[in-house]
């Protein structure tokens, strides 16, 4: 009967600790495997919407998704959901020429993905993935100014390129990402 007992304790505790929400602006050092990022404070929505922005003489257009609740991630072996917006965007040149974008890729397509917000609503990360072979890889931070400007930042984590290891490699491959710590856009 103790064993009976305990075994049914394990497997309770084990389905609480699996299920776990944790704030998305409390995100721990390691997030539990099978845990939930909620946005419970709801930042994320103040992010969503089109923004532009005149970066180097180009046009650069931002368009942040809708919510989408309980997005299945993974980081190394650790699997989990959380609350994620996808940013698409397009760069057109002084002339309107598109020179990039991701506008109609799909949301499940997009390169870049939230990942965590600020616990004063003020901010919220993303993981820029790069172009093809991880080309302009890096962290974008949007940062609230007002409701309808907010400030961005982008700091590249991508190294060098081995044109071995990647069987799209071009020398022409480039990201039109605004390469800048402080640019900022107005909602449209």
């Amino acid at each position: 009967m103790k064993k009976l007992i305990f075994s049914i304790a394990i497997i309770f505790f084990g389905s609480y600790i699996n299920a776990q929400t944790i704030s998305l602006s409390q995100v721990p050092d390691q997030t539990p495997n099978g845990s939930y990022l909620k946005d419970i404070d709801n930042t994320l929505p103040l992010f969503t919407g089109t923004w532009t922005a005149n970066f180097e003489g180009k046009q650069v257009t931002l368009n942040i998704s809708d919510v989408i609740a309980s997005h299945p991630r993974q980081i190394l072996d650790t699997h989990y959901t959380s609350d994620v917006v996808f940013m698409r965007y397009s760069v057109k040149d002084a002339n309107g020429n598109q020179l990039a974008s991701t506008m109609n890729k799909t949301i499940a397509n997009t390169n870049i993905i939230s990942t965590f917000t600020s616990p004063d609503k003020n901010s919220v990360a993303f993981d820029y993935r790069g172009e093809e072979c991880g080309i302009g890889e890096g962290f974008i931070i949007l940062k609230k100014i007002d409701s309808n400007h907010i400030k961005w930042e982008y700091n590249s984590t991508g190294g060098l390129i081995d044109p071995t290891q990647c069987s799209d490699y071009s020398p022409n491959i480039k990201s039109y990402i605004p390469r800048t710590l402080d640019l900022t856009f107005t909602k449209q």
